[in-house]
């Protein structure tokens, strides 16, 4: 075959694929992120409590401490040990390593896995410590002020250095 039939043969098989498949395509390649600004409610340090957890809340504090970043894996392929499955795509969450809990296929149900190292995605992360700004320390005059730890993901890596005033 030559690269002319190899371009043409190409070209016939892109008019054939559907228009959702053009577009399952297109939105592979999207990265959209969302941001809310002014959030309410707006919660002083003193006030997070357990009941806060799992919702969304505005904290206003200075950057005391800034770790450097690091990766994070999110998502890897496994091969199985026993059958040689190599299509096991594994979810780390909270970037804790796991491996799969027992092959996906529907003869196997072996538990020894390994890792397809060139298939891990990773993302950027950074621990903060944020102490509560001075205007909300200063009805509690004496008491040392209270610190909370964040982390920021991906994009807002590196985004603030100690000494900054964030909310």
């Amino acid at each position: 075959t030559t690269p002319q039939q190899i371009a043409a043969s190409h070209q016939q098989q892109q008019q054939q694929q559907s228009p959702y498949s053009r577009l399952e395509r297109f939105l592979d390649t999207c990265h959209l992120k969302g941001r809310f600004l002014h959030v309410q409610p707006k919660v002083t340090m003193t006030n997070i409590k357990t009941s806060l957890v799992k919702k969304l809340i505005t904290v206003k504090g200075h950057v005391v401490k800034a770790r450097p970043k690091r990766l994070r894996v999110v998502t890897a392929d496994f091969s199985c040990q026993k059958c040689g499955f190599t299509g096991i795509t594994h979810v780390f969450e909270g970037g804790q390593y796991s491996v799969p809990t027992k092959c996906t296929t529907s003869k196997c149900r072996s538990k020894a896995f390994h890792l397809i190292r060139n298939t891990a995605r990773y993302m950027n992360a950074q621990e903060l410590r944020l102490q509560e700004a001075q205007e909300e320390s200063i009805e509690h005059a004496g008491r040392t002020p209270r610190q909370i730890e964040v982390e920021l993901l991906d994009d807002l890596v590196d985004s603030c250095r100690p000494g900054d005033v964030v909310s």
